[in-house]
């Protein structure tokens, strides 16, 4: 009994000292490499460290960032500012914390005075000394998986606590949540040997692609596609190399890319025409404006990106309404009505 009153009594001390070691107007919140972090109770200024991390932020919370460096561009072009507003257009790009790319002065980011820095975690990135740095500057960090859609979903749950924005992160998250059901029955539907065989080319001569098991090709596999280079990653970035021989052995039904120009450049070579999707004149050009809906760099588009993909691998199978369907994710994610114009000029690429 005596063991009982002391074991409760302990309890007791722990519990109040671990209320006392958060300070007052502050909070605990559980990241998504589980660690517990204390952040203000209100934060205004966010510094987010990677392309990814700033696309899921500028959806929640535009008006706290610091920096925006969301798609590797140096600053917002003009023609992009409509769909990202005026503040989020005129803000600097203090750069990312990915270790490639351009990278930031955390001297530059700690003089923004951010009440909280949001960090990727990946496994091709080493947080350890930028966690450090900001350690020493008494920042708290938070730290993002988001290699998948689902991860883009739980993140959005958790920045909704960790900015006390939860009533718009549930709305953010429950959007994601309807498109990967909706995708999940339709890839049930389409049984493995019956999949589309698509060739991820992303540079500009066609021959830098992505592995089957890469971040940066996961939404293929989710639009019901079957990726022809199966490979594991090995880096952050991709981009692995592969030659005109081995795409045309592969014989990919479509050529999925970022860029608009490369359709007409295979459709003009001799060597390319050899490649069954371009013999068919099979490609799709994923849009990009204000960022691009798959991929370069992976954020929470795909969830537009992944039904634009199986409406383009099953064309007359699965479908998107092109234009209503980006009017309406436009509207959510980027707070923004785009005008008729402004959506053509998203689904021409």
């Amino acid at each position: 009994m005596t063991g009982n009153l002391f074991a409760r009594i302990g309890l007791l001390v722990f519990l109040s000292l671990a209320w006392l070691s958060v300070p007052a107007g502050a909070r605990t919140v559980r990241d998504m490499a589980g660690r517990s972090v204390i952040v203000p109770d209100r934060v205004v200024r966010v510094y987010a460290g990677a392309p990814p991390v700033t696309q899921i932020v500028h959806a929640l919370a535009p008006d706290t960032l610091v920096s925006f460096n969301a798609s590797g561009m140096g600053s917002v072009p003009k023609a992009y500012a409509p769909f990202l507003g005026a503040r989020t257009a005129a803000l600097p790009n203090l750069g990312n914390m990915m270790g490639h790319g351009m990278t930031a002065d955390i001297e530059a980011v700690l003089a923004a005075r951010p009440d909280l820095v949001i960090l990727w975690k990946n496994g091709f990135i080493d947080n350890g000394i930028t966690l450090a740095r900001f350690r020493a500057a008494k920042v708290p960090v938070l730290l993002l998986q988001l290699d998948t859609l689902d991860d883009m979903r739980r993140a959005f749950v958790l920045l909704g606590d960790a900015l006390g924005r939860q009533s718009r992160a549930r709305l953010l998250a429950g959007y994601i949540a309807r498109t990967q059901a909706r995708m999940r029955k339709f890839a049930a539907s389409i049984p493995p040997a019956k999949r589309v065989r698509v060739f991820y080319a992303e540079s500009p001569d066609g021959l830098a692609t992505d592995c089957d098991r890469s971040f940066h090709a996961r939404p293929i596999a989710d639009a019901a596609g079957q990726n022809v280079y199966r490979c594991t990653q090995s880096g952050v970035m991709g981009m692995e190399r592969i030659s005109l021989e081995q795409i045309i052995a592969f014989a990919p039904d479509v050529i999925v890319t970022p860029d608009p120009g490369f359709p007409a450049r295979a459709r003009a070579d001799s060597r390319w025409r050899k490649v069954p999707a371009v013999a068919a004149n099979r490609f799709v050009v994923v849009p990009a404006v204000p960022f691009n809906w798959i991929d370069r760099p992976p954020g929470y588009m795909q969830a537009i990106g992944i039904p634009y993909l199986a409406s383009r691998f099953y064309p007359g199978r699965f479908r998107f309404d092109a234009k209503a369907e980006t009017r309406a994710f436009y509207r959510l994610f980027l707070q923004h009505e785009p005008t008729g114009a402004e959506l053509d000029r998203v689904l021409t690429p």
